[in-house]
């Protein structure tokens, strides 16, 4: 009689531990997710605007070379460029990228030709979203210093360069309305 007791005890107390782990290690899980979650948005955070060194309006824009996707050579030139030309400044593991990478591509619709993609960091499994996203051209810098000569410190970061070689425009972070109402103003012409 006791071994039926505690062979009945043991049907009840294995499913019950099985249960408690399966809960714990879904816990764990979550937990893994969100602190995850949670460092991405901390790496991608913009600076306040009081803490961030920042590429201003007026300032000199400087030529860099980059390469696109396919491992060609571009070469950026603001001084001799006929249009205002957007920079869009983004990594892959940036979540606020992902909203303005939206707001990009709307400009990019509109003025085809004007908007560049520039990735600060390199593309990884683990990356939010990938170059094929965008409907401009994304390349990768060729030198670190071109992140420092604009002063990107942060994702997302607009810049507009004007077609007399000098910065027009500086957003950090993802530019909303606003922001893109008068990047607009400047591709259009009407600044």
């Amino acid at each position: 009689m006791n071994d039926s007791k505690k062979e009945s005890r043991l049907n009840i107390i294995w499913p019950a531990i099985v249960i408690i782990m399966a809960i714990a290690v879904i816990f764990m899980v979550y937990q893994n997710y969100q602190l995850r979650k949670e460092i991405i948005q901390l790496r991608s955070r913009p600076y306040s605007a009081g803490q961030i060194p920042s590429a201003e309006k007026g300032d000199i824009a400087r030529s860099f070379v980059g390469f696109l996707p396919d491992g060609h050579e571009f070469h950026f030139q603001p001084d001799s460029l006929d249009k205002p030309v957007v920079i869009a400044w983004f990594s892959y593991d940036c979540e606020p990228c992902l909203d303005a990478l939206k707001r990009w591509n709307y400009l990019a619709q509109e003025y085809p030709d004007q908007i560049i993609g520039v990735e600060t960091e390199n593309w990884h499994d683990g990356a939010l979203f990938s170059s094929n996203e965008a409907v401009f051209q994304v390349l990768s810098p060729a030198s670190p210093s071109v992140k420092e000569n604009y002063q990107v410190y942060s994702t997302p970061q607009t810049t507009v360069v004007l077609p007399s070689g000098k910065i027009g425009h500086v957003k950090h972070g993802v530019p909303y309305e606003n922001s893109i109402a008068e990047i607009e103003s400047i591709l259009g012409g009407s600044q």
